[in-house]
């Protein structure tokens, strides 16, 4: 779903508008409601911000909410994804 976010600083962000994306379900595994979901996203201007959405039954957004992160947060954040990735395959 492609949602607009105004930050803390004012600036606005657009998902449809992002250099690249990644998605995990934070929910799996981690005590939190299975169905909270966090996507990284890297913007067009090279600032990194996540994205939390908690999904209803049928895949509707009930909330959501985003802020921005430094590089070395989105790079903790991808390497936690990685290893719940692993979690599921296993």
């Amino acid at each position: 779903m492609i949602m607009r976010y105004q930050m803390d600083d004012g600036t606005v962000v657009d998902t449809d508008q992002c250099a690249q994306h990644w998605v995990c379900n934070v929910g799996s595994g981690s005590g939190t409601d299975p169905n909270t979901f966090e996507t990284l996203y890297l913007s067009r201007k090279g600032r990194y911000y996540i994205e939390r959405e908690l999904l209803v039954e049928g895949g509707d957004v009930a909330s959501s909410s985003a802020w921005f992160v430094s590089p070395q947060q989105a790079a903790a954040w991808l390497l936690e994804a990685a290893k719940k990735l692993e979690m599921t395959i296993d």
